[in-house]
This record gives C-alpha cells, structure tokens and sequence, in this order.
C-alpha cells in the first residue's frame, strides 16, 4: 500500500502596490452611483433647467449679406487721362503712378473692423422692426442688450458706462488727435466688430460684407451702411490719392 502525499498549499504572493496608489474598480463606481444616484439626478437636473432658460432667454439672430465685385484697375497713365498725355510729351512716365489699387482688396476686411468705422456706424438711424421704432444704432444695442430678464440682470450687476461727456476724457481738447472713446462706447465697438465683417476671396475677387443682428431689418441696413462706408472710405483714399499725383505731375511739368 503506497501513501501519496499532497504539497502543502502556498498562496500565491500578490505584487507590491504603491501605498499612495489607490484602486477603483468597477464595481465601486457602480455602488457609488447607486448610492448618491438622487443627487446626480438633482444636479443633472438643475443643469437643464439652467440650460433651457438660458435658451429661452437668447434672441433670434438675423444675417444680411452683400456681395459686390470691385471693378477693374486701369494703369496709372489712363486714369489720369490728359494729363497721362501730357506727361509723355514732357519725358515722364507714369507707369509706376496708381498702377494698383491705393487700398489692396484684402485689407477691406479691416477697414471693417476698425473704431473709426465703428464709431461712425453706431451713430447711423436704423429702423427696428422688433421695437417698431426709428433710433440710432447704439441706442439699438442697447436696448436689445437689456432686453429680457437675464439682459437686464446682466445690466444691473456690469452698471452704466455710458459717460461721453469730454470731462470724462483725459485729452478733451484732442491735442494728440487720437481716437479717445469711454468705457460705454468701447462696449459698444467690441458689439459692432462682432456682427460686422467681411471676406476677400483672392480667386474671383468677390468681396462680402456680412451683418448679424437680432433684427431683420438692422441686419439689412448696418450691411448696407458698411458696404457705403467701403466705398466711400476707399473712393476717398483715390481721390486724395489722384491729387497728389496731379499736383506731383504739375510741378514736374511747369519745371
């Protein structure tokens, strides 16, 4: 008769862990949520109700949009017709006189988005189909920026900043000749150069002036408004431009 006997049972050693290393397994995750599953279920909740609100509380935005194609450049010689003529008689050339543009087409987008822009189109009229009423731009941001409950509590807690007065000024006799605006109207141009912008397309030189509003019809108009201010803030530069060059070529000329 044999008698086999059975290896003692070892236990088998278990990896050293870090002490400052904690473990979570799945299962606690489990009993955690099951545990506190009322107060994730209050605070998702919570978060949707703000979110609806929130939702509720934000106004319809309207986008107008305006495409034009600049016109072609002629050269320096042509634009400036019969003194062009005279110039060549005289041994001068004008090849290199207004042969481009005085403003190249892809800075028009920051003409757009300059304070003087700003602050000229904040004091044009615009008609508010939503207020039913004929006022200026700023008093039109202004107005919407309050609208509402939230608007207004927004208003309440940020106060009024709508000093202009030239005491409020640090140069009110302007004898740096810069652009000095309040803490209100500042407000007000971060608003216009928000909704207000413009794009180049260098392949078929198309440029598109795009306006974004709370109202249909100010949509409408302050895209109107920007693409006159373009032109005229371009056809000026020409001009003044062109008279320089006249007056460069008369001199050459009377010499």
């Amino acid at each position: 008769m044999s008698v086999t006997q059975e290896p003692a049972y070892q236990p088998v050693p278990r990896p050293e862990t870090d002490p400052d290393e904690i473990e979570i397994r799945l299962s606690d995750i489990i009993d955690f949520l099951n545990e506190s599953r009322w107060l994730v279920l209050r605070f998702v909740l919570f978060f949707l109700v703000i979110g609806v609100i929130y939702a509720v509380s934000q106004s319809n935005v309207y986008t107008a949009q305006v495409t034009v194609m600049p016109e072609a450049q002629s050269s320096g010689a042509s634009k400036l017709g019969g003194l062009g003529s005279l110039a060549g008689l005289a041994g001068i050339s004008l090849d290199n006189l207004g042969g481009e543009d005085a403003i190249r087409p892809d800075l028009y987008p920051t003409v757009l988005q300059s304070i003087p822009f700003a602050l000229n189109l904040l004091k044009q009229p615009v008609y508010s189909s939503e207020l039913g009423a004929k006022l200026p731009l700023n008093q039109f941001v202004r107005q919407m920026r309050t609208k509402g409950w939230l608007g207004g509590l927004t208003n309440l807690f940020s106060g009024s900043n709508e000093d202009t007065s030239p005491q409020a000024m640090r140069d009110p006799k302007n004898f740096s000749q810069a652009i000095e605006i309040t803490k209100g109207q500042d407000e007000l141009i971060k608003v216009v150069q928000q909704t207000v912008s413009a794009a180049y397309d260098k392949k078929t030189g198309v440029i598109t002036v795009v306006a974004v509003e709370p109202d249909p019809v100010v949509a409408a108009t302050v895209a109107r408004l920007s693409l006159e201010y373009l032109t005229d803030y371009i056809t000026n530069y020409r001009t003044e431009k062109a008279r320089q060059q006249v007056t460069f070529l008369a001199g050459q000329v009377s010499e």
